[in-house]
């Protein structure tokens, strides 16, 4: 899995098109699957439609605390990766 994933320059993404880069760049549809319903909760947490330039590094913090922060790791409550995720993909 790649660490960081290049984003396309010249237009403005969204949160959810910048989601979707992220997870068309994993290959194996079992982590897409798994990663998706992280990135598909935070990204929805964080609005969508708006501009990925516009989201603050601890708006995305302040999501997965609302959305995991009593969630245990490797339970069925974990978000399956998906904060560390978004997190790499804000510029």
């Amino acid at each position: 899995m790649p660490s960081v994933v290049q984003l396309p320059t010249g237009k403005a993404l969204t949160v959810r098109a910048a989601a979707d880069v992220f997870l068309d760049s994993l290959g194996n549809p079992n982590t897409v699957r798994a990663y998706g319903i992280g990135v598909g909760k935070t990204a929805e947490r964080l609005g969508e439609a708006r501009p990925l330039s516009s989201v603050a590094d601890d708006e995305i913090g302040e999501a997965l605390e609302l959305l995991w922060g009593a969630a245990a790791v490797n339970t069925r409550n974990s978000p399956a990766g998906g904060g560390p995720v978004l997190a790499r993909l804000v510029p």
